[in-house]
């Protein structure tokens, strides 16, 4: 047997939740940010930094990986999406069939601009039914300043869960260290001992 809560919001109990206390609830939709490198950069960027300078910053502090692109272009979000959408949703999804838009194509600008209006950008990964089937995406969106994804900062996460019997559930992350998925792994292996 196989556990898998680490793969989205280090050990943050995602799949845990739904399976061990929405028994019988019918998920209907996810949305969350999923990637604390994307997050990270466009909050930095909103603050004037150049982009070098942040990339060299995450890297420094061990978050961003040497070659950032697999996070900036949407791919490490996609798979996340897929995850929760084929555990949550039995959505029998790849992270290809994801409708993907990374942040390489936000500028300077179109985050004052979206200040301007009141709303921040951040990359939304939602996933929803649409005529009978479960579809996904990863997207950069303007979101209210007011609203739970223009609060997530930093290197925190957040998800998303609405329910037919339970509405929606949300759950955040805050600031995640290397302890956070220790935690994760030990908890699907404690799982999975009381399972022999």
């Amino acid at each position: 047997m196989f556990f898998y809560e680490t793969t989205v919001m280090d050990g943050t109990p995602v799949f845990n939740l739904v399976r061990e206390t929405l028994k019988l609830c019918r998920v209907t939709e996810v949305e969350g940010i999923l990637n604390s490198t994307t997050n990270f950069i466009l909050e930095e960027l909103a603050k004037g930094k150049e982009y070098d300078s942040v990339i060299a910053e995450g890297k420094c502090r061990g978050f961003i990986e040497a070659d950032p692109s697999i996070d900036i272009d949407g791919w490490d979000a996609a798979a996340k999406v897929a995850a929760l959408l084929n555990v949550l949703m039995d959505a029998g999804i790849t992270p290809g069939e994801i409708d993907r838009t990374g942040i390489g194509g936000i500028t300077k600008e179109q985050i004052r601009e979206a200040r301007a209006r009141n709303n921040v950008i951040k990359l939304i990964c939602r996933g929803t039914i649409e005529n009978g089937k479960v579809v996904g995406s990863v997207k950069p969106v303007e979101v209210p300043i007011t609203s739970l994804p223009a609060t997530i900062d930093g290197t925190s996460s957040y998800v998303s869960i609405t329910t037919d019997l339970m509405g929606k559930v949300s759950i955040v992350e805050h600031a995640p260290e290397i302890e956070q998925t220790g935690y994760g792994i030990l908890i699907d292996l404690i799982n999975l001992i009381d399972c022999l």
